[in-house]
């Protein structure tokens, strides 16, 4: 199955659509309605009241959020191939990804989420362009502001704006102005927001809505379900034997390769403490760490010499979408 998607071609990409639609295909036709998101003043504002997404069929905002999935999933593959984490066009990443997602239906109608995943990936782009880069500037204040969009759509996605920083300053030497052009970014995006939301006499409103934390964690009130704790084992197994073969072959990269694998090591990282700040813990929250987990998986998928076990595990990714599609649509 993998060997399908181990090029890049336009019929590859044909059947990478295809097989989205597949693998998500009881959601088409019989879609769960969408919930209504407020988590964050400003998604609140773009979804629900300006796109009034609950409103819409709710076919079509699958149809579209199945759309931008397989774009980031698009996108993924540009990124390892670009900085060399793959070593020829593929797009098992991709693959890997949408398997992932359709995995957690609730994902298919989370608009924040989503889009937060492909500013991530954007995030990704441009902090490993500025390894070995003498002036990167721009870089710096795209990261930051993208940092601050992230979180103005969906709060628990501040956490990447320490993130950013990290991840930029293992790339290169980074100096005081770097930081100061970083948080130049991030305190314009909302500073625009802001001065928009005042000129509407909504600024107390945006502060009092937009900055929910977590006053507690209690364990006995986490809302996954004992089968989400079933899926999230069976993607932990696969994710474990990733993380196993790329400690085993990180040693044998280059430095310049090895710096990116360590930024996805701080991916998984914040996007695990991002899930905490999401609170009561919801299924669509967990869309970064899925996110994360696809970057390892499919560099294992695609480096691993055992063909053989690679392709059983995608399988079995793939069986756990579709059994527990036909449970959820059984009860």
């Amino acid at each position: 199955m993998l060997r399908i998607f181990q090029s890049s071609n336009p019929l590859t990409l044909l059947l990478l659509i295809l097989y989205a639609v597949l693998v998500n295909l009881k959601w088409l036709i019989y879609p769960a309605p969408a919930e209504l998101h407020t988590y964050s003043y400003i998604s609140n504002i773009i979804f629900n009241k300006w796109l009034q997404l609950p409103q819409l069929p709710v076919y079509i905002v699958l149809i579209l959020h199945i759309a931008i999935i397989v774009v980031t999933g698009i996108l993924i593959c540009f990124l390892m191939q670009q900085f060399k984490i793959i070593t020829k066009p593929s797009l098992i990443p991709a693959a890997i990804f949408i398997t992932i997602c359709s995995i957690f239906p609730a994902i298919l109608f989370s608009s924040p989420e989503i889009l937060c995943g492909i500013l991530l990936v954007w995030i990704l782009f441009k902090t490993f362009s500025i390894y070995n880069k003498t002036k990167a500037d721009m870089a710096y204040f795209d990261v930051g502001l993208m940092s601050s969009l992230m979180s103005l759509l969906y709060f628990p996605a501040i956490v990447f704006c320490f993130f950013g920083i990290i991840t930029l300053f293992r790339m290169r030497s980074t100096s005081f102005r770097d930081f100061f052009i970083y948080m130049v970014g991030i305190v314009l995006g909302y500073f625009l927001i802001g001065t928009v939301v005042f000129w509407f006499d909504l600024l107390p409103e945006f502060a009092k809505a937009q900055f929910v934390l977590p006053k507690g964690i209690l364990i006995s009130e986490i809302s996954f379900s004992v089968i989400t704790i079933v899926k999230l084992s069976i993607i932990g197994i696969i994710f474990i034997t990733a993380l196993i073969f790329l400690s085993n072959k990180f040693s044998v990269n280059l430095i310049q390769v090895r710096k990116y694998l360590g930024a996805f090591v701080w991916l998984f990282v914040f996007a695990i403490a991002s899930c905490f700040l999401n609170y009561p813990l919801q299924e669509y929250a967990l869309f970064p760490v899925l996110l994360a987990v696809s970057l390892f998986i499919s560099y294992y998928f695609y480096h691993s010499k055992n063909r053989l076990a690679a392709e059983l595990m995608f399988l079995t990714l793939i069986g756990t979408t579709l059994i527990f599609q036909y449970i959820n649509f059984a009860s």
